[in-house]
């Protein structure tokens, strides 16, 4: 029986469906050097081959989305990248903007 003015269990409004905390990492964070590898060396090569860009044409703020994929034959975790977002990114960790102005800095100065 669900009390007067609680959200029902796996209702959008309940506890267990509202996201976890977000957590941010900084760049060199060891348990994601395997996935920052894959998606700088791999993904994001495919991707500007795809598209037919160059690097100075990526956005300077974009993120990344994974899901886990097969573990590897040693066990460790793989990911598979499912979405890139430049359009509404908005939570960046504290360290983002000191690289951001660094990095528009860069792209004008070769201007």
């Amino acid at each position: 029986m669900q009390k007067s003015g609680t959200a029902r269990e796996g209702h959008p409004d309940s506890d267990a469906a509202q996201p976890g905390p977000r957590i941010m990492c900084p760049a060199s964070a060891k348990p994601f050097q395997a996935l920052t590898a894959k998606m700088e060396l791999e993904w994001t090569p495919q991707m500007m081959d795809v598209l037919k860009i160059n690097i100075s044409s990526l956005p300077i703020i974009w993120d990344a989305d994974f899901l886990y994929g097969p573990r590897n034959e040693s066990g460790d975790d793989t990911y598979v990248s499912c979405r890139t977002n430049v359009s509404s990114v908005f939570a960046i960790p504290d360290q983002a903007p000191a690289a951001i102005a660094r990095l528009m800095n860069e792209r004008l100065r070769k201007r």
